[in-house]
């Protein structure tokens, strides 16, 4: 669950993976720690996925700080004031829906900030973030985690660590739910195949992308913001309708679980979110600072 399904979708932007994981999927201290020390963070993340050189290093790192105080002057407060807004609901729809909106925004701004960085990468360093991906999306692969049980199993009791982070543990109500959800999946992996090659299909755009633009910075923003502003345009048709399916899937278990929410969770719901509110404005403070 993270907090909200939009966490959990295929990332088309490396440089925005720090960010958006901390929001949600770390405890308050590490939270605060990793916010305080974004850039650091930030900057290693990229040289991981990149292999930046020198000269490379530095100019990602002078774009993320252009990158970090147009979302903290425009983005943050928002955001967070609608995400202490979600403990008071029982459908978190009009919520996801609205900081999806905010994260098309950020992404396309990231388009602007990042293209000279993109345009630049060498072949081998394209490569080397192909098989970054490849890792990571092995993650996903019930092929490669043990087979389909155990990787369902795996799946599951990271969602339910997950509730325990910001519910403060699943009643019983929510154990059945996500038992029975996991009952009413195909028994060969259909779900799980389907969500892979959506994301493979997603991430090859995105590096079929930096390869055609290779050193034309405005012909990659274009490009980047266009595929951002309408995804479904460079999809195929195969994958629009697996896009639509997984978003159901989703939205359809997320608002169970917040039908479930009894008094104490929503209490504990009102605590954490309330507190990842505070860390965001305190970021954007610190950004804004500088």
């Amino acid at each position: 669950m993270k907090i909200l399904s939009i966490f959990n979708r295929p990332i088309r932007s490396h440089a925005l993976i720090f960010l958006l994981c901390v929001m949600t999927s770390v405890s308050c201290s590490m939270r605060k720690f990793a916010l305080e020390h974004h850039e650091f963070f930030s900057t290693r993340l990229a040289i991981s996925f990149l292999d930046l050189d020198h000269e490379q290093k530095n100019q990602f790192r002078k774009q993320w700080q252009v990158f970090s105080a147009r979302i903290a002057t425009a983005k943050i407060e928002p955001m967070a004031t609608s995400i202490e807004t979600l403990s008071d609901s029982s459908d978190p729809s009009f919520i996801s829906e609205y900081l999806q909106k905010n994260i098309r925004e950020i992404l396309a701004g990231a388009c602007t900030d990042f293209s000279s960085i993109a345009v630049s990468l060498r072949p081998a360093q394209i490569k080397n973030l192909q098989e970054k991906i490849n890792d990571r999306n092995e993650t996903f692969d019930p092929d490669h985690n043990g087979g389909l049980v155990k990787h369902r199993k795996q799946k599951q009791k990271e969602l339910l660590e997950s509730i325990d982070k910001w519910l403060g543990g699943a009643n019983e109500a929510q154990k059945k739910l996500i038992s029975d959800t996991d009952k009413e999946k195909d028994p060969d992996g259909r779900w799980e195949r389907n969500y892979l090659a959506y994301s493979r299909e997603s991430q090859d755009i995105f590096i079929t992308m930096m390869q055609s633009t290779a050193g034309d910075a405005q012909a990659f923003e274009k490009k980047c913001s266009n595929y951002i502003a309408d995804p479904d345009s460079l999809l195929s048709e195969t994958a629009r309708t697996i896009k639509i399916d997984l978003k159901q899937s989703r939205q359809k278990t997320l608002t169970a679980i917040f039908q479930t929410i009894d008094p104490i969770q929503r209490e504990h719901l009102k605590k954490e979110t309330n507190k990842l509110a505070k860390d965001l404005r305190s970021w954007a403070n610190d950004v804004l600072a500088k």
